[in-house]
C-alpha cells in the first residue's frame, strides 16, 4: 500500500511538471492576418489594439479568470507576450516577464520535486537490508539482516512533496503578475469605456467580445537587447567552468566508514537562454578510509583489541559524470545570479584499503559502477566581463547495490583470491560536495 501510495504521488508531480512545461512551450495561435508576425518588419505601423476579454470564475477563496483575444481563448504565456508585446509599454513587459519567470521557476520546481520523490521511490523499491556477520569465541559465524534504512525514502520523498508544494504558489504568484499586465494592457488600450466585466452572462463557451476604443502608435519601438550578454562580448554561449571543493558523506554506514575528502570537477556549459544553461560535469572524489571506525569493528567482531602496530590505509573514491539543467535567477543588476540545478548521470565507483601488521600487508580492492541523480542549488558572482565565480552544494545519490555480487579482490604476500560482497553496506550512498569554482564565458 505504501509503494501504491508513493507511485501515486510521484506520478501526480511528474503530470503536473509535464503539463507546466508544455504550457511554457506550446505555440500561440494565430490570431489573424493582423498580427505582428504577419506584417512586414519594415511596416512603421503597429497593428490595431484590441483588448482582452475577462471572463470571471471561481470563487472569493479561489477565484479564476479566462482570457480571450479576437475570439481565442488564450492559455500560454507566448500567446498573452504575442498580445501583449506589440503594445511596447515596460511596465506591462516587466509584468509579462515577472510572470514568465514565476513560471518557469514553478516548473523547475515542479521538476525537482517529482525527480526527488521519484528516487524515493526508487529507494524503496529497490533498497535491500544490510548483512552483518560476527564471529563469536566459538561455533560458526552468524549472519544477520536488517531491513534497509527508511531515512533515505522519507527524506527524498519529503523534499519532493515541499518542492512541488512551494511550486504551487510560486506559480500562484507568476498567474497573479500575468493578471496585472493583462489589466494594465486593457487601461492602455481603452477597455474601460465599453467592454463587459463580465461576460459569463453569454452563453457558455463562447469568448467575450469587448467593444473598446482602439489606440494606435506610429513607430515600433526598438529591438530588444540581447538576453544573455557580457559587455563588450555579445552574447554569451559557451563557458568552461572548475571547481575544486569537500565533499563530506552522509547518511547510513558510510559516514562512519569514510571520512570527508577533497573533490575536483570541471565542467562545460551551454546557455539556452536567460535562465536555462545546460553543463556536462565531470570529476573525482576521495573518501579517507575511517581507521577508527575499523578498529572498534575488529574489537565488536572478535572480542579482543585490534593489534597493536596495525595500520589502515585507501579509501573510496568515485569519479562522477553528469549532464545537469541549471536554472538562474538573474537579479536587477546581473552582479549576483542564485540558481538551482539538477543532474543525472553516471558514477564509477572504487575502493581500495590495505592492511599492514608486522611487516606483512594484504590489499582489499572493489569496483562498482551506479547510476546517480545530483540536485544542487548555488550562487555566482560576477567578476569582470567574462568571468564569474560561484559557489555551489548538491547532494550526490549513488544506487548502490546490495546482492552481495560486486568481485572483492585481495592480494599480498605474492598470494591472490577474490570473492564475492558489496562496496558499499547503504543501498544509497549520500555525498554532500561544497564547491567554490570559476568559470570563463565565451
Amino acid at each position: 500500500m505504501k509503494r501504491s501510495l508513493a507511485l501515486g504521488l510521484v506520478l501526480s508531480i511528474l503530470f503536473n511538471s509535464l503539463a507546466l512545461a508544455a504550457d511554457v512551450v506550446k505555440p500561440a495561435a494565430s490570431p489573424g492576418p493582423e498580427t505582428p508576425k504577419s506584417r512586414s518588419k519594415h511596416s512603421p505601423k503597429l497593428p490595431r489594439l484590441t483588448p482582452i476579454g475577462v471572463q470571471e470564475g471561481g470563487d472569493e477563496k479561489k477565484p479564476h479568470r479566462e482570457y480571450f483575444h479576437d475570439g481565442l481563448q488564450l492559455t500560454s504565456y507566448r500567446q498573452f507576450q504575442d498580445v501583449i508585446g506589440p503594445l511596447g509599454d515596460p511596465e506591462a513587459d516587466r509584468l509579462m516577464k515577472a510572470a514568465q519567470g514565476k513560471q518557469g521557476l514553478s516548473t523547475v520546481l515542479d521538476v525537482v520535486g517529482g525527480g526527488f520523490a521519484l528516487g524515493g521511490l526508487v529507494y524503496e523499491l529497490t533498497a535491500q537490508g544490510t548483512s552483518t556477520t560476527t564471529y563469536p569465541p566459538y561455533g560458526p559465524p552468524l549472519t544477520s539482516t536488517a531491513p534497509p534504512d527508511p531515512a533515505p525514502a522519507i527524506l527524498l520523498t519529503g523534499i519532493g512533496v515541499l518542492s512541488a508544494a512551494i511550486g504551487m504558489i510560486v506559480d500562484g504568484d507568476g498567474a497573479h503578475y500575468r493578471d496585472q499586465a493583462v489589466d494594465r494592457y486593457n487601461s492602455l488600450v481603452g477597455e474601460g469605456s465599453g467592454a463587459p466585466e463580465n461576460p459569463s452572462s453569454g452563453p457558455k463557451g463562447t469568448a467575450p467580445t469587448p467593444t473598446s476604443p482602439i489606440s494606435e502608435k506610429d513607430e515600433l519601438g526598438p529591438p530588444p537587447p540581447p538576453l544573455v550578454e557580457t559587455p563588450g562580448k555579445g552574447p554569451r554561449t559557451f563557458g568552461f567552468a572548475f571547481s575544486p571543493g569537500l565533499a563530506v558523506p552522509l547518511g547510513g554506514k558510510t559516514t562512519q566508514e569514510y571520512l570527508p575528502g577533497l573533490s575536483f570537477e570541471a565542467s562545460f556549459s551551454f546557455v539556452l537562454d536567460p535562465h536555462w544553461t545546460l553543463d556536462l560535469e565531470g570529476g573525482t572524489e576521495d573518501h579517507p578510509i575511517n581507521s577508527d571506525y575499523l578498529a572498534n569493528l575488529y574489537q565488536q567482531d572478535y572480542g579482543t583489541p585490534l593489534p597493536a602496530g596495525t595500520t589502515f590505509q585507501g579509501g573510496w573514491s568515485y569519479i562522477p559524470v553528469r549532464l545537469s539543467a541549471r536554472y538562474s535567477f538573474p537579479t536587477g543588476s546581473g552582479a549576483v545570479t542564485p540558481y538551482l540545478f539538477w543532474g543525472a548521470g553516471v558514477a564509477f565507483h572504487s575502493a581500495q584499503i590495505t592492511t599492514s601488521y608486522n611487516g606483512q600487508s594484504v590489499t582489499t580492492s572493489v569496483s562498482e559502477n551506479t547510476f546517480l541523480l545530483s540536485p544542487g542549488l548555488g550562487v555566482a558572482v560576477k567578476w569582470g566581463p567574462d568571468r564569474e565565480l560561484f559557489f555551489q552544494g548538491r547532494l550526490d545519490m549513488t544506487f548502490m547495490s546490495q546482492d552481495g555480487q560486486d568481485t572483492i579482490t585481495l592480494s599480498g604476500n605474492g598470494m591472490t583470491g577474490q570473492a564475492k560482497g558489496n562496496l558499499s553496506d547503504d543501498g544509497t550512498a549520500l555525498f554532500l560536495p561544497l564547491q567554490v569554482g570559476l568559470r570563463f564565458w565565451q
